[in-house]
């Protein structure tokens, strides 16, 4: 009779273990399969902007007339592809056109764009006040859709 007890509390016991560990097995498979669904909301999220960017004509006209030379793919100039390419700029993404729309404001508030020697071999290049208005209002516009 007391074997028989013991026995049943044995095997109470290591039905309970069995039970504990089948819930700790449950418990990690839940919390793998939601950090990998967090994860992936995140990459989603983030990769291609679900804000069309896209260059308004007016923008476009400065774009053609004073940058596009220089910040498009067939350029001689490495530096400012590697700065700015314009006709890759819809395809990155939101994070880095954040990134490059904000650095367009900044340097035309510098005063850097065009650059000075470039300024100096085509006067026409130099981008005028409105000019500059028009590319930093449609930057900072898009930049803040971006980020919503």
């Amino acid at each position: 009779m007391k074997f028989n007890f013991v026995n049943n509390i044995y095997l109470i016991i290591k039905n309970m273990k069995k039970k504990a560990i089948l819930i700790i097995v449950g418990l990690a498979i839940v919390a793998v399969a939601f950090e990998s669904n967090a994860q992936a909301n995140l990459r989603s999220s983030d990769s291609k902007s679900s804000v069309r960017l896209d260059y308004p004509e007016d923008v476009k006209k400065v774009i053609d007339n004073k940058c596009f030379s220089c910040h498009n793919p067939d350029s001689k100039s490495d530096k400012a592809k590697e700065a700015l390419n314009w006709t890759t700029l819809p395809g990155l993404e939101k994070s880095a056109q954040v990134t490059k729309l904000d650095k367009i404001i900044e340097v035309l508030d510098k005063g850097k764009m065009p650059p000075k020697k470039m300024i100096e071999m085509h006067p026409e290049a130099k981008i005028s006040e409105a000019d500059s208005k028009i590319l930093k209002d449609w930057a900072a516009a898009t930049s803040n859709d971006l980020m919503k």
